[in-house]
Order: structure tokens, then sequence, then C-alpha cells
């Protein structure tokens, strides 16, 4: 059945849109009403009119001027337009009216059945234009669908290639969505990690990077997936034996033409065996550094062991040389300069021994020590030094004193004239004391202690350098 045909009827008189109606009355006409042309023209909207018969007395705006009107409108340029009127016979008013935009002419009084014949002349040629746009868009259509098909096949089709190509390649390729949730991998993935594709997609990837890597991984993700931007990142990957090699992991985003992110394509490159050698670099780096610290250390340090023996030789062979001194004292100070002489050829040594300086240790011994002689040694090396600073220098024992304990005499005589010279070189006036004491075994079992006690008048050590005393 063929379906109603909207046609629109305008006449300010309600007996002329009866007479209209009367006459009109067919089952295949919608007949919409209107008594004005500003009525009608806001009914073109809301329908799709075949036919539109316009009186051409009207107060306000006449049917010459609404027929103008819905002229302009893009979509009744070609909408036949029917004058019904019942004067204005005269051919100016005609001529007038075809300018408008009509296309016939009906006079009242009219004869019916010539009017519902003009009217379904016009409501055919609509059907049949309505049916020529109904076959274009089926055409239209058809060849939509044909086109998608063949999109539909290329797709398939590059894909195809796609994964033939991401299989062939020494790499492995993975895709995920735009939330990040991983959809493919290609067989490179498989043959790798020993996952089936099912046990990879989701987050059952995850499994096979390293757990301290994956946090790292997915933050920088995150970061990537909230701007839409490509990333890359290091990471360590396991195989399907459970070793973990380093892979270089570069993804890039796929957007629409919005700028949404779809999709990500990444690829895993296996950056292992550069990986290793650069951290064998690195390694390497940081112990040649260690040990140029180490070397710089140990001879600022020996510079520092090598001119307190040699300032004490220098010292008292200047008394020596003096001719009022006694054949006892000269004695004396030869023996000072014997033994700061063999103190200096053991620094000599060390200096000469490369082994300790690469180890960054030096070998403590474990020997009988007379306490008094290295004590001895201190006062007399020092004593010089305090004296031209008017200083109040002594050594004091505190508690008796075995003569003799185990210990290493070359490195305790080190460390009291490093702290002692030291207590002299920052000290300006006033007194350096040196105090020994004896402790005795205790009840909870700890060893016998011997103690030495610094002290002066100085201004002190600063309390961040006192970890690096020793």
């Amino acid at each position: 059945m063929d379906r109603k045909v909207d046609i629109l009827v305008v006449d300010d008189r309600i007996d002329g849109l009866i007479a209209l109606e009367a006459v009109l009355n067919m089952p295949n006409i919608n007949m919409v009403k209107a008594q004005s042309g500003r009525e009608a023209l806001a009914l073109l909207d809301q329908y799709d009119f075949g036919v539109i018969l316009l009186d051409v007395q009207m107060p306000e705006m006449d049917g010459f001027q609404t027929a103008e009107m819905i002229r302009k409108n893009e979509k009744y340029k070609l909408t036949p337009i029917l004058f019904v009127t019942a004067i204005n016979k005269d051919e100016r008013y005609i001529f007038k009216g075809y300018e408008a935009g009509a296309v016939d002419y009906i006079f009242k009084p009219f004869e019916p059945q010539i009017l519902r014949s003009k009217v379904n002349v016009f409501l055919d040629l609509f059907r049949k234009t309505q049916q020529l746009q109904d076959q274009t868009e089926q055409i239209r259509e058809s060849e939509r669908r044909e086109r998608y098909l063949r999109l539909t096949e290329l797709e398939v089709e590059s894909l195809r290639r796609y994964r033939n190509l991401a299989d062939a390649i020494p790499h492995m390729v993975w895709r995920a969505k735009g939330d990040g949730t991983l959809d493919y991998f290609n067989q490179g993935w498989v043959d790798y990690t020993g996952l089936s594709l099912e046990q990879s997609f989701g987050s059952g990837w995850q499994s096979m990077i390293q757990e301290e890597d994956l946090k790292k991984f997915l933050r920088v993700w995150m970061t990537a997936m909230s701007d839409g931007k490509s990333f890359e990142i290091e990471c360590r990957i396991r195989n399907r034996e459970g070793e973990a090699r380093w892979f270089w992991v570069k993804a890039v985003s796929e957007t629409n033409q919005s700028d949404q992110v779809v999709a990500w394509i990444g690829t895993c490159t296996d950056i292992h065996d550069r990986k290793m050698t650069e951290l064998r670099l690195i390694e390497a780096e940081k112990e040649a550094t260690a040990a140029s610290v180490s070397k710089t250390s140990f001879l600022a340090h020996m510079s520092h062991e090598i001119r307190t023996p040699m300032n004490a030789i220098l010292g008292f062979t200047e008394l020596m040389l003096d001719p009022d001194q006694s054949p006892e004292e000269r004695i004396e100070c030869i023996h000072t300069v014997q033994r700061n002489g063999a103190q200096l050829l053991k620094l000599i040594d060390e200096i000469l021994d490369i082994s300790k300086v690469e180890s960054g240790r030096l070998q403590i011994e474990k020997v009988e020590v007379n306490i008094a002689n290295v004590l001895e040694d201190v006062r007399s090396l020092l004593q010089l030094q305090a004296l031209d600073k008017n200083l109040d220098f002594k050594v004091n024992l505190a508690t008796p004193v075995p003569r003799l304990v185990y210990s290493d005499s070359t490195r305790l005589r080190q460390i009291l004239l490093n702290l002692v010279g030291n207590a002299i070189k920052f000290t300006h006036h006033g007194f350096v004391h040196l105090d020994v004491s004896w402790i005795e075994k205790m009840e909870d079992g700890s060893p016998n202690k011997l103690r030495f006690h610094i002290s002066d008048s100085g201004f002190g050590i600063n309390q961040t350098q006192v970890s690096n005393l020793f």
C-alpha cells in the first residue's frame, strides 16, 4: 500500500479550508491546514509536502509573498504550488503568481474532479520522485556495503600480512588496546616466554617481567597513557627456562581523528649482551675511581707520615750542631734521629708496596711492643713543635702500664703522631696532653685495653669529621 503524501492547504477562511478538505478527502492524502502565510511557513520543516495549495487573498501576508518565502527554503524549491483564488483572473496577476513560483491556478468555484485530477498528477510525480530517491539511496547503500566488504577483505589481508611480518622479525611484537589491555603477541613472544597467547592476554604477560622492573614499567606506561605519548624503557624478561634477559621495550600510540589513543604497538629487542657490557664498564669505572681515591688518600696520609719523622730528623740534627751541647745530649739526639730514620724507611717501604695501595688496606702486625719506647718516640718527635708554639706538652701515665703489649708498633706510632700532631698543629696557646691508662679485663669478659686520651686547649674537631678519624 502506498504511503500517504502530505499536502499543505493554506486559506484564511474556514469555509475555504472545509471545501478543499471535502474535495481532497482521499485515502492517499494527509492534508495539513494553515490559516495564514506565517503559519504555513512554520509547518515547512515539520512535514515533507508533495503539493501546496495556496489562497492568494490573505491578510498580513498574501499568497504571492508566501510563495516567494516558500521557494527560499532549499527543501521546497521544486515543490508544486497551486494558487486557489476567486478573483484576479487578469493575466497580470496570473503572471505574478507564476513569477512567485506557482505551477498552476485554480479559480473558485472550482470543479472538484478537475482539482482532484491536478492534485493527483502532482502527487504521482512526487511519489515517483520519492521512488527514484529511494532507489538511488538503495544503490548507494549497496555500493557502500560493497566498498565496506572490499575494505574488510583488504583489512583481513593486511592483518594477515602484518602478522606474518611480525612473526618473521627477530623481535617480540605486541599490541594493546587504548586502556592498556594486551590482545596480541607475535610468535617471537610465544617462543621466548613459553606462554600461550591465552596465557599472555590481559595481564598474564606481567608474570614474565622481573618484579622490580615491572613496577617501573607499569609506572612509565601509566604516565604515557595519561598524555598519549610513546615511551621506551629497559627491563628484564624471563624466558621459558627462567633466565632473565635485558630487553629494550618501545611502544608507540595509535590515535583516531580526535587524537584519542585507541591502541598501542610495541616491540621488545634483546639487548642483554650490550647491557652486561655496560654494567661491567660501569663497575670497572667505579673500581677505577675507588682505586684512584684510595691511592690519593694513601699518598696524602703517607706525605703526612713522612713529614713527622723528617721534621724530627731535621730538628735534632740542628740541635747536634749546637757547640754547647753535651756528649750525652748529642748521643740522645743521634738515637732519636736513628729511630726516626728507621721509621721513615718503613714508610718508604710501604709506599713502594703497590699491592697495599691497590687493595685499599695495609697489613696489621701483632707483635710485642714496648709502650715506653713508643711514648718516648712520640714525645721526642713532637716536643720541638710544641716548644715552637710555647705549648705545655706532656705525656702522662695515668695508671701503671705493662712494659710489653701485643700490637702493631708502626700503626700505633702513626696514630699517636697523627692525633697528637694535629692537636699541636691546631692549638695556638695553652696545652696538649697525652694520658695513657691500662684497663683490666672487665666482668663481662671484655679484653684488657690500653687507652690513650688526648686533650688540648684548641678549638676542637667538627662533629661531622669525628667519624672519619680512623
